[in-house]
Protein backbone atom coordinates (compact mmCIF):
# COMPACT_ATOMS: atom_id res chain seq x y z
CA UNK A 1 0.00 0.00 0.00
CA UNK A 2 1.83 2.75 -1.35
CA UNK A 3 0.48 5.38 1.08
CA UNK A 4 1.89 3.49 4.21
CA UNK A 5 5.54 4.37 3.61
CA UNK A 6 4.79 7.93 4.17
CA UNK A 7 4.15 7.35 7.78
CA UNK A 8 1.16 7.63 10.32
CA UNK A 9 0.53 11.14 9.75
CA UNK A 10 -0.94 9.69 6.21
CA UNK A 11 -3.22 7.49 7.98
CA UNK A 12 -4.56 9.93 10.01
CA UNK A 13 -8.47 11.00 9.53
CA UNK A 14 -9.28 14.42 11.53
CA UNK A 15 -12.94 15.16 12.26
CA UNK A 16 -13.12 18.00 10.15
CA UNK A 17 -13.52 16.75 5.96
CA UNK A 18 -10.24 17.02 4.38
CA UNK A 19 -9.11 17.18 0.82
CA UNK A 20 -8.62 13.10 -0.16
CA UNK A 21 -6.02 11.38 -1.49
CA UNK A 22 -5.66 9.95 -5.32
CA UNK A 23 -8.46 7.06 -5.43
CA UNK A 24 -7.82 4.52 -7.17
CA UNK A 25 -7.59 0.40 -6.55
CA UNK A 26 -4.95 0.50 -3.26
CA UNK A 27 -4.82 4.23 -2.64
CA UNK A 28 -6.29 5.90 0.15
CA UNK A 29 -9.05 8.66 -0.37
CA UNK A 30 -12.20 9.56 1.94
CA UNK A 31 -15.97 9.15 0.82
CA UNK A 32 -18.75 9.87 3.27
CA UNK A 33 -19.83 7.75 5.34
CA UNK A 34 -23.19 6.63 4.21
CA UNK A 35 -21.88 5.51 0.93
CA UNK A 36 -19.99 2.46 3.04
CA UNK A 37 -22.09 -0.49 3.48
CA UNK A 38 -21.15 -3.33 5.13
CA UNK A 39 -20.39 -6.74 4.14
CA UNK A 40 -23.00 -9.24 4.09
CA UNK A 41 -19.87 -12.14 3.99
CA UNK A 42 -18.42 -10.20 7.35
CA UNK A 43 -18.22 -13.24 9.60
CA UNK A 44 -18.32 -10.87 13.15
CA UNK A 45 -22.19 -11.15 14.07
CA UNK A 46 -21.68 -9.92 17.74
CA UNK A 47 -20.39 -6.48 18.79
CA UNK A 48 -19.34 -5.54 22.15
CA UNK A 49 -21.34 -2.13 23.26
CA UNK A 50 -19.01 -0.90 25.49
CA UNK A 51 -16.03 -1.93 23.35
CA UNK A 52 -17.71 -0.17 20.39
CA UNK A 53 -18.60 3.15 22.32
CA UNK A 54 -14.71 3.47 24.10
CA UNK A 55 -13.20 2.38 20.00
CA UNK A 56 -15.76 5.50 18.84
CA UNK A 57 -14.52 7.65 21.58
CA UNK A 58 -10.68 7.04 20.68
CA UNK A 59 -12.06 7.60 16.61
CA UNK A 60 -13.39 10.71 18.01
CA UNK A 61 -10.45 12.33 19.13
CA UNK A 62 -7.98 10.90 16.95
CA UNK A 63 -9.62 10.03 13.86
CA UNK A 64 -9.63 6.20 11.71
CA UNK A 65 -5.79 5.22 12.17
CA UNK A 66 -6.30 2.53 9.42
CA UNK A 67 -8.84 2.75 6.47
CA UNK A 68 -11.55 0.32 5.73
CA UNK A 69 -10.89 -1.97 2.80
CA UNK A 70 -13.79 -2.07 0.71
CA UNK A 71 -14.88 -2.59 -3.35
CA UNK A 72 -16.75 -0.22 -5.74
CA UNK A 73 -20.38 -1.00 -6.19
CA UNK A 74 -21.56 1.80 -8.54
CA UNK A 75 -21.80 5.29 -6.77
CA UNK A 76 -21.14 3.16 -3.33
CA UNK A 77 -18.88 1.02 -1.75
CA UNK A 78 -19.00 -2.35 0.55
CA UNK A 79 -16.89 -3.12 2.94
CA UNK A 80 -14.47 -6.29 2.99
CA UNK A 81 -12.82 -5.35 6.08
CA UNK A 82 -13.36 -2.95 8.78
CA UNK A 83 -17.31 -3.14 9.93
CA UNK A 84 -16.31 -2.35 13.81
CA UNK A 85 -14.05 0.65 12.53
CA UNK A 86 -17.47 2.23 10.62
CA UNK A 87 -19.94 1.46 13.14
CA UNK A 88 -17.64 3.31 15.50
CA UNK A 89 -16.88 5.83 12.47
CA UNK A 90 -20.62 6.05 12.45
CA UNK A 91 -21.20 6.51 17.01
CA UNK A 92 -18.33 9.33 16.84
CA UNK A 93 -20.35 11.34 14.05
CA UNK A 94 -17.35 11.37 11.27
CA UNK A 95 -18.88 12.82 7.97
CA UNK A 96 -16.11 10.83 6.37
CA UNK A 97 -13.77 7.78 6.23
CA UNK A 98 -10.76 6.51 4.80
CA UNK A 99 -11.17 3.66 2.37
CA UNK A 100 -8.65 1.60 0.12
CA UNK A 101 -10.41 -0.12 -3.21
CA UNK A 102 -9.84 -3.70 -3.84
CA UNK A 103 -11.11 -5.22 -7.27
CA UNK A 104 -12.63 -8.54 -6.00
CA UNK A 105 -15.35 -10.76 -8.10
CA UNK A 106 -17.87 -11.51 -5.71
CA UNK A 107 -16.22 -15.31 -5.02
CA UNK A 108 -13.12 -13.64 -4.47
CA UNK A 109 -14.44 -10.81 -2.00
CA UNK A 110 -15.99 -13.50 0.20
CA UNK A 111 -12.79 -15.45 1.09
CA UNK A 112 -10.81 -11.92 1.34
CA UNK A 113 -13.46 -10.95 3.56
CA UNK A 114 -13.03 -13.95 5.64
CA UNK A 115 -9.55 -14.29 5.88
CA UNK A 116 -9.01 -10.53 6.17
CA UNK A 117 -11.78 -10.22 9.18
CA UNK A 118 -10.13 -13.25 10.93
CA UNK A 119 -6.86 -11.82 10.98
CA UNK A 120 -7.90 -8.43 12.15
CA UNK A 121 -10.78 -8.55 14.50
CA UNK A 122 -11.35 -10.75 18.12
CA UNK A 123 -13.47 -13.31 17.02
CA UNK A 124 -15.25 -15.42 19.39
CA UNK A 125 -14.66 -19.02 18.78
CA UNK A 126 -18.03 -19.93 17.25
CA UNK A 127 -17.58 -17.24 14.80
CA UNK A 128 -13.89 -18.25 13.86
CA UNK A 129 -15.53 -21.61 13.26
CA UNK A 130 -18.01 -20.36 11.10
CA UNK A 131 -15.66 -18.54 9.10
CA UNK A 132 -13.15 -21.75 8.93
CA UNK A 133 -16.29 -23.98 7.93
CA UNK A 134 -17.10 -21.19 4.77
CA UNK A 135 -13.48 -21.48 3.70
CA UNK A 136 -13.62 -25.16 3.73
CA UNK A 137 -17.29 -25.53 2.66
CA UNK A 138 -17.10 -22.80 -0.56
CA UNK A 139 -13.17 -22.81 -1.31
CA UNK A 140 -12.26 -25.94 -0.95
CA UNK A 141 -9.37 -25.20 1.48
CA UNK A 142 -7.94 -27.98 3.43
CA UNK A 143 -7.22 -26.93 7.63
CA UNK A 144 -3.87 -27.44 6.34
CA UNK A 145 -4.50 -24.79 4.22
CA UNK A 146 -6.56 -22.45 6.28
CA UNK A 147 -3.73 -22.73 8.48
CA UNK A 148 -1.07 -21.79 6.20
CA UNK A 149 -3.05 -18.58 5.02
CA UNK A 150 -3.67 -17.63 8.53
CA UNK A 151 -0.49 -18.38 10.62
CA UNK A 152 -2.26 -20.88 12.46
CA UNK A 153 -1.55 -24.74 12.89
CA UNK A 154 -3.38 -27.33 11.80
CA UNK A 155 -4.63 -28.51 14.81
CA UNK A 156 -5.93 -25.28 15.95
CA UNK A 157 -8.23 -24.93 12.84
CA UNK A 158 -9.29 -28.72 13.16
CA UNK A 159 -10.35 -28.61 17.07
CA UNK A 160 -12.13 -24.51 16.12
CA UNK A 161 -14.17 -26.58 13.77
CA UNK A 162 -15.45 -29.29 16.15
CA UNK A 163 -17.22 -26.43 17.91
CA UNK A 164 -19.88 -26.73 15.73
CA UNK A 165 -20.51 -30.47 16.70
CA UNK A 166 -21.26 -29.15 20.46
CA UNK A 167 -25.17 -28.60 21.44
CA UNK A 168 -26.51 -25.74 20.44
CA UNK A 169 -26.90 -24.11 24.38
CA UNK A 170 -22.81 -24.52 24.74
CA UNK A 171 -21.96 -23.05 21.21
CA UNK A 172 -23.99 -20.25 22.94
CA UNK A 173 -21.89 -19.92 25.77
CA UNK A 174 -19.16 -20.12 23.42
CA UNK A 175 -20.12 -17.48 21.79
CA UNK A 176 -21.50 -15.24 25.05
CA UNK A 177 -18.40 -15.81 26.76
CA UNK A 178 -19.76 -17.94 29.38
CA UNK A 179 -16.93 -20.42 28.89
CA UNK A 180 -13.95 -20.42 27.58
CA UNK A 181 -12.10 -22.74 24.35
CA UNK A 182 -10.22 -24.55 27.06
CA UNK A 183 -13.73 -25.49 28.72
CA UNK A 184 -14.90 -26.06 25.68
CA UNK A 185 -12.07 -28.39 24.17
CA UNK A 186 -12.44 -30.15 27.57
CA UNK A 187 -16.46 -30.52 26.75
CA UNK A 188 -15.49 -32.17 23.32
CA UNK A 189 -13.79 -34.89 24.72
CA UNK A 190 -16.80 -36.60 25.67
CA UNK A 191 -18.21 -39.07 24.08
CA UNK A 192 -21.70 -38.33 23.44
CA UNK A 193 -24.85 -35.31 23.54
CA UNK A 194 -25.87 -36.44 27.02
CA UNK A 195 -22.41 -36.59 28.45
CA UNK A 196 -21.88 -33.14 26.46
CA UNK A 197 -24.38 -31.02 28.38
CA UNK A 198 -23.99 -32.68 31.29
CA UNK A 199 -20.91 -32.23 31.84
CA UNK A 200 -21.36 -28.15 30.38
CA UNK A 201 -24.27 -28.16 33.31
CA UNK A 202 -22.26 -29.20 36.44
CA UNK A 203 -19.33 -26.42 34.63
CA UNK A 204 -22.06 -23.62 34.71
CA UNK A 205 -23.17 -24.42 38.02
CA UNK A 206 -19.96 -24.89 39.74
CA UNK A 207 -18.16 -22.06 37.67
CA UNK A 208 -15.04 -24.25 37.19
CA UNK A 209 -12.16 -22.43 35.50
CA UNK A 210 -10.30 -24.58 32.26
CA UNK A 211 -8.22 -26.09 34.67
CA UNK A 212 -10.94 -27.17 37.47
CA UNK A 213 -13.15 -28.53 34.70
CA UNK A 214 -10.26 -30.63 33.14
CA UNK A 215 -9.42 -32.42 36.77
CA UNK A 216 -13.18 -32.81 37.26
CA UNK A 217 -13.28 -34.25 33.54
CA UNK A 218 -10.19 -36.04 35.00
CA UNK A 219 -11.65 -37.54 37.89
CA UNK A 220 -15.07 -38.43 37.34
CA UNK A 221 -14.12 -40.54 34.13
CA UNK A 222 -12.08 -42.98 35.92
CA UNK A 223 -13.85 -46.36 35.63
CA UNK A 224 -16.18 -47.13 38.50
CA UNK A 225 -14.31 -50.44 39.49
CA UNK A 226 -11.47 -48.67 40.07
CA UNK A 227 -10.48 -47.10 43.28
CA UNK A 228 -7.15 -45.59 42.20
CA UNK A 229 -6.25 -41.68 41.18
CA UNK A 230 -4.68 -42.04 37.90
CA UNK A 231 -1.19 -41.27 37.45
CA UNK A 232 -0.43 -37.99 36.95
CA UNK A 233 2.52 -38.73 34.86
CA UNK A 234 -0.25 -40.37 32.34
CA UNK A 235 -2.04 -37.19 32.24
CA UNK A 236 0.69 -34.85 31.96
CA UNK A 237 2.01 -37.09 28.57
CA UNK A 238 -1.84 -37.38 27.20
CA UNK A 239 -1.68 -33.35 28.15
CA UNK A 240 2.05 -33.30 25.61
CA UNK A 241 0.46 -35.40 23.49
CA UNK A 242 -2.94 -33.97 23.31
CA UNK A 243 -0.95 -30.48 22.20
CA UNK A 244 1.23 -32.47 19.38
CA UNK A 245 -1.26 -33.96 17.74
CA UNK A 246 -4.20 -31.66 18.42
CA UNK A 247 -6.81 -34.37 19.28
CA UNK A 248 -8.06 -36.49 22.17
CA UNK A 249 -5.36 -38.73 23.20
CA UNK A 250 -5.99 -41.74 26.41
CA UNK A 251 -3.11 -43.43 27.40
CA UNK A 252 -4.44 -47.08 29.31
CA UNK A 253 -1.37 -48.70 31.33
CA UNK A 254 -0.49 -51.65 33.31
CA UNK A 255 2.98 -52.33 34.22
CA UNK A 256 4.67 -52.54 30.60
CA UNK A 257 1.60 -52.99 28.82
CA UNK A 258 -1.20 -50.73 27.76
CA UNK A 259 -2.71 -48.63 24.81
CA UNK A 260 -2.30 -45.07 23.34
CA UNK A 261 -5.78 -44.04 21.79
CA UNK A 262 -6.16 -40.36 19.69
CA UNK A 263 -9.31 -39.55 18.49
CA UNK A 264 -10.46 -38.26 15.46
CA UNK A 265 -13.92 -36.44 14.55
CA UNK A 266 -13.30 -36.31 10.13
CA UNK A 267 -12.15 -37.76 7.48
CA UNK A 268 -9.54 -35.06 6.94
CA UNK A 269 -8.36 -35.32 10.86
CA UNK A 270 -8.32 -39.18 9.94
CA UNK A 271 -5.84 -39.11 7.08
CA UNK A 272 -3.67 -36.05 8.89
CA UNK A 273 -3.26 -38.43 11.88
CA UNK A 274 -2.82 -41.13 9.53
CA UNK A 275 0.24 -39.09 7.67
CA UNK A 276 1.91 -37.95 11.27
CA UNK A 277 1.64 -40.49 12.64
CA UNK A 278 3.83 -42.48 9.40
CA UNK A 279 6.33 -39.24 9.67
CA UNK A 280 7.14 -39.46 12.56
Amino acid sequence: MATLGRGLDALLVRKKNSSAAIEGDGSVTEVPIGNVDVNPHQPRRDFDEEQLQSLADSIAQYGILQPLVVTKQGSRYELIAGERRLRAAQLAGLLTVPIVIRSADEHTKVALALIENIQRVDLNPIELAFAYKRLFDEFHMTHQDIGKRLGKSRPVISNTLRFLSLPQSIQDALREGKITEVIGRTILSLPTEHERIAFFERVIEKKFSGREAQRELDRTTVRPHSRKVRDTALLAKEEELRGRFGTRVTINKVGQHGTISLAFYSEDEYRTLVQRLMDA
